[in-house]
């Protein structure tokens, strides 16, 4: 991951001094602060563990049979409120960004039936007492985590200021777990008051996680005066302990809304 950083960062800056070097020289500016206030929302492609013991059902393991109501499909999303303040630096040539993120993470287990009139719903087991099993019929599960984290980006700017200004990015966060609660949808309401005895089965929100991630955005708004930028993030990676995951995810991307303000 640290090799995919660094070969990214010198990816990007090598032609943004060349397009520098052709613009006519300014007046050397000062060093520019921004704080941002950010919103946005990411959308991860994952799959679901083929090992998970508490839930009993004809899961077809060859991922090819897309149509077949016996699969089990796995969702992953988060959105989050932030801010962050912005470090210009070699002539507005580079932008440092940290600050602070809420993350509201949402990760979702069910079975997918829209080809077929099919059950759609799984068997979870619920207790064992001797030779007896007992079982719950769900139709999905739903786990929905919240965490306090550090976002850390590099932006180039290889374009002059104007009224929308394009540039790219590199970033990452660094995530802690604040706390979380599991959601489950029954076949039947009468089931409701296991709810929570869901939560003590199922795996356990990830503690820490971290995102890597590329992307490109426009600024918008005069210079040194307030204005918002538009960002689209792809691809990006979570690093977490996706050996014992509730949902295992792959990659993804996202997008990003954020108010400007010159400090």
């Amino acid at each position: 991951m640290k090799k995919l950083f660094i070969i990214s960062l010198l990816f990007l800056t090598v032609p943004v001094y060349t397009a520098k070097g052709q613009e006519e020289p300014e007046e050397k500016s000062r060093l520019l602060k921004s704080l941002y206030i950010e919103a946005g929302a990411d959308f991860i492609s994952c799959y679901e563990p083929d090992d998970k013991d508490y839930i009993r059902g004809d899961v077809n393991p060859n991922p090819y049979y897309y149509y077949e109501t016996s699969y089990m499909s796995a969702l992953l999303y988060k959105n989050y409120l932030g801010a962050k303040v912005e470090i210009k630096l070699l002539d507005d040539l580079i932008g440092i960004l940290s600050g602070v993120r809420f993350t509201r993470m949402e990760g979702s287990l069910g079975k997918n039936t829209y080809w077929s009139e099919r059950s759609d719903f799984l068997y979870l087991l619920y207790r064992q007492t001797g030779t007896t099993t007992e079982y719950l019929k769900v139709r999905d599960i739903t786990q929905i985590s919240y965490y306090a984290g550090i976002p850390l980006e590099f932006r180039i700017y290889p374009y002059r200021d104007r009224f929308i200004q394009m540039y790219y990015k590199i970033g990452a966060d660094f995530n802690l777990l604040l706390g979380g609660k599991t959601k489950v949808k029954f076949v039947e309401s009468s089931m409701n008051q296991f709810e929570n005895d869901v939560e003590n089965l199922i795996e356990d929100p990830w503690k820490f996680y971290s995102t890597f991630q590329l992307g490109v955005g426009m600024k918008i708004g005069k210079a040194g005066k307030p204005g918002v930028n538009l960002e689209a993030c792809v691809p990006e990676f979570i690093t977490a302990n996706i050996n014992n995951s509730f949902v295992s995810p792959e990659f993804g991307g996202g997008f990003r809304l954020s108010i400007r303000i010159p400090l």
